[in-house]
């Protein structure tokens, strides 16, 4: 792969990002691309801050403008980044620090040496297709269980304003994955307020649960 940050007019993308394991969730793809041309390609200063190559200061707030995401996508989405070594985030009280972590989607070189790049790829063998499969089902529902654990966390900031048992069962019927695409079931809202949403669910309480009942029948 080219290098992405070359100059202030192009970031230029290798076709191989096609094999990036996030390029299939939009949210995480789409906040890492906007990093990608958003981050320095030089050194700079900002109000006395100094800012290095690959980095760009910014706030959850301005993202989530930028890109007409929620607060909790934005968040969600950079903690996946962090948590696969795509980023690093430092917070403040003013604003965040998010910088690129040189890897297969991003050096910061001016010139990379194509074979130095490679992503997995199935062996030949059965064993060791085995072994892949196995490790990437391992991956994936590693994965999954961070997204909910972040999402329970994230209700259960609610505690004071909510019962108990009502942002259990909201997470129960929340957190149910669709086995089709490997989303959450709050994944698959285009527009999502959580707090609005466990508003809603005092409302609608017999309609959700029926809902839930209905959603796991085989």
């Amino acid at each position: 792969m080219e290098n992405l940050i070359t100059n202030n007019g192009f970031v230029k993308l290798s076709r191989s990002i096609l094999d990036w394991e996030w390029y299939d969730h939009p949210d995480v793809f789409r906040i890492y691309i906007h990093l990608l041309i958003k981050a320095n390609y030089a050194p700079a200063k900002w109000r006395g801050i100094e800012i290095f190559e690959g980095e760009h200061i910014t706030s959850i707030n301005k993202l989530s403008k930028e890109l007409l995401m929620s607060e909790f996508k934005v968040r969600e989405s950079l903690l996946k980044l962090k948590n696969t070594s795509y980023i690093n985030v430092t917070t403040t009280n003013k604003f965040t620090r998010l910088k690129l972590i040189k890897s297969v989607v991003y050096n910061h070189s001016s010139e990379i040496n194509h074979k130095q790049i490679s992503y997995p790829t199935t062996n030949k063998t059965q064993s060791n297709q085995e072994q892949t499969t196995t490790n990437k089902k391992n991956k994936e529902k590693k994965e999954i269980e961070e997204r909910k654990e972040f999402f329970k966390n994230e209700i259960f900031k609610f505690s004071n304003e909510f019962p108990n048992d009502h942002l259990i069962k909201f997470y129960d019927y929340w957190s149910t994955e669709n086995r089709h695409t490997g989303r959450l079931a709050f994944e698959e809202e285009n527009k999502w307020n959580l707090e609005l949403k466990l508003k809603s669910w005092v409302m609608y309480p017999k309609i959700t649960e029926k809902c839930l009942i209905s959603k796991n029948r085989p």
